[in-house]
């Protein structure tokens, strides 16, 4: 392999890496953290900005010492956006608080940060192409700072999960219903649980959880909960077993 060759290489290893970690993260959406959840966080966290690294290594190479090995101008910045741009939706589905059942301030932050965000960007992929010169620089910028804030939210969000120590908190519950939302997507299951003193939650939970509570109405089951690294406290349901779902895998 030429050196010319070389740069676009690891910036295509770099892509293929973070989207791999990034479809670990989407399947792992439900399960309980382990040792592939942290390695794939953690590549979705540091690639993006070895990308960048590079690109500004090649920058320093063309200004300062004439030297061309690595791609010019918008092709080699092209990727680290790329990267980010997976980067920032690998993680912002993976900390998705409506999973998560996280209630209070973040999970308004978490969907207000989506909902316009897409809409904003959909709003400057569709004037870009009409916008005059100088306003397209704004346009990029208004992009960069988007993805930027999904970045760092997501990243926020997910190692307020991937570097939790604290103890789970296991409390009985009663399975008072058990509902499919169909509306949103194959992928939304809800359970209403109710506790001893009668108080009711509806959390939204994984397909497994789903059947069996809905298969088991009245009967027990169980909710966990935990602080979260950055005190988020989050919640999921389990069931007694030590299988994908079960509560002795929480402890």
């Amino acid at each position: 392999m030429t050196k010319e060759k070389l740069p676009m290489a690891i910036y295509i290893a770099l892509n293929v890496v973070v989207i791999v970690a990034g479809i670990y993260l989407f399947l792992d959406m439900f399960q309980v953290v382990g040792l592939g959840t942290v390695v794939s966080f953690w590549m979705c966290l540091i690639l993006p900005f070895i990308a960048v690294g590079l690109y500004l290594l090649s920058v320093i190479q063309r200004k300062f010492f004439g030297l061309d090995r690595f791609e010019k101008g918008q092709q080699a910045l092209r990727f680290p956006k790329i990267i980010f741009i997976l980067s920032s939706v690998a993680m912002m589905w993976y900390a998705n608080t409506s999973h998560r059942n996280v209630v209070g301030v973040w999970n308004t932050v978490w969907v207000a940060t989506t909902f316009f965000g897409i809409i904003i960007l959909i709003a400057l992929t569709a004037i870009y192409p009409k916008c005059p010169d100088k306003l397209r620089v704004l346009c990029k910028s208004a992009a960069f700072v988007i993805f930027g804030g999904c970045f760092l939210l997501g990243a926020f969000l997910s190692a307020n999960l991937v570097l939790d120590t604290s103890e789970p908190l296991v409390t009985a519950h009663r399975v008072v219903s058990a509902r499919r939302n169909t509306g949103n997507g194959p992928g939304n299951f809800f359970v209403t649980i109710e506790n001893s003193a009668g108080c009711r939650m509806t959390l939204e939970t994984s397909s497994t959880i789903f059947r069996h509570a809905r298969d088991n109405l009245n009967e027990p089951i169980y909710m966990m909960s935990r602080n979260g690294a950055f005190n988020i406290t989050y919640r999921r349901l389990a069931l007694v077993g030590d299988g994908p779902g079960g509560i002795e895998r929480l402890r």
